[in-house]
């Protein structure tokens, strides 16, 4: 007797909870999505196992579900209905569930897309208005205003880095960044990048230097996203040498490739991080780090950027020794 309630009671529970996923496959949409089929129809096939279960308690009911003998009632019962719905079942969820985390993937980036650029518009006038008050050219401001808007300057374009590198990622992830590919010589662009980072490297007290064996050679990259690898690569390396040191930057010939090197003479780097340097939101756990402070975003961003223009990324580091990082471009054969 008992055996019968509860065969009733998981029928019951399977039923309900069929036409509870088929509601909500309606009202959110997710019928159309792959894998809900499979879904259905494995709920389905365990309902009809489960059902078929039931009567064989009840003889006189097996004609209305099942024309044959018990061999055929056992095949449909276990098999058809339970393993293969299972199954079904199963697969389902495979397809299902992927689709969902896309989805969620998709509606996250949308947001942090959106938030980023409504933040850059604020930003950009309060970094410009603090710039311009800082100057002076509005008036003498006191010592102890000067110090307090300094430090706003100094967050303000912090802020506008970190949303910057946001809606870099964005827009690589989503294939939305364009490349305006070139020939370009690779010795002009190093030291164009060396003038524009200076400044950079004088508020650490370091010197940018091109190595004087380089070679010259022509390489195809996008001028705009080669200068932001290398501002992200010199900036690093600047930040993690000692004060009056000297950041060497070298042009090599490497495997049939064209290889831009940049040599620190900072602390270097630990073998177990080297591995995930360029993933998102990477830091080094050290104090020179947390010191230095960035958003963990420049070196993926580099990587996705070096990738799209048909290069690759990497490093050599020792630790007490400093770091070197690379970028290993295939040459312009025009």
């Amino acid at each position: 007797m008992w055996d019968i309630v509860l065969e009733f009671i998981r029928t019951a529970v399977i039923c309900l909870i069929l036409i509870y996923i088929w509601k909500i496959g309606r009202a959110r949409g997710l019928n159309v999505q792959k894998g809900w089929g499979f879904i259905i129809a494995g709920w389905s096939l365990i309902l009809f196992g489960s059902a078929l279960d039931i009567t064989d308690n009840f003889e006189s009911l097996n004609w209305l579900i099942v024309v044959g003998d018990t061999e055929t009632e056992a095949f449909l019962e276990k098999f058809v209905g339970l393993l293969v719905g299972y199954i079904l079942l199963f697969i389902g969820f495979l397809f299902w569930l992927p689709e969902n985390e896309k989805k969620i993937d998709r509606m996250k980036s949308e947001f942090v897309s959106t938030a980023s650029h409504e933040l850059r518009t604020p930003l950009t006038a309060i970094h410009g208005s603090l710039k311009l008050v800082t100057s002076g050219v509005l008036g003498e401001i006191p010592v102890k205003a000067k110090d307090m808007l300094d430090i706003s300057l100094r967050n303000s374009e912090r802020l506008t880095s970190i949303v910057n590198d946001i809606l870099d990622i964005e827009k690589l992830e989503s294939g939305k960044m364009e490349f305006d590919l070139k020939p370009q010589d690779i010795i002009e662009l190093i030291n164009e990048s060396i003038n524009a980072n200076s400044a950079y490297g004088n508020k650490y007290q370091i010197q940018y230097a091109l190595n004087q064996d380089s070679i010259s050679a022509t390489v195809n990259v996008d001028t705009d996203r080669f200068m932001q690898i290398m501002a992200n690569l010199l900036s690093n390396a600047a930040k993690f040498s000692p004060a009056n040191s000297t950041v060497e930057i070298s042009v090599n010939r490497m495997n049939g490739k064209i290889r831009v090197a940049v040599k620190d003479k900072g602390v270097g780097i630990d073998k177990n991080l080297q591995p995930t340097i360029f993933h998102k939101f990477a830091q080094v756990d050290s104090t020179d780090t947390r010191h230095s402070g960035g958003t963990g975003l420049g070196l993926a961003i580099s990587k996705e950027l070096i990738e799209k223009m048909g290069g690759e990324i990497g490093l050599t580091s020792t630790i007490g020794k400093g770091s070197t990082f690379y970028l290993d471009l295939p040459t312009c054969k025009n």
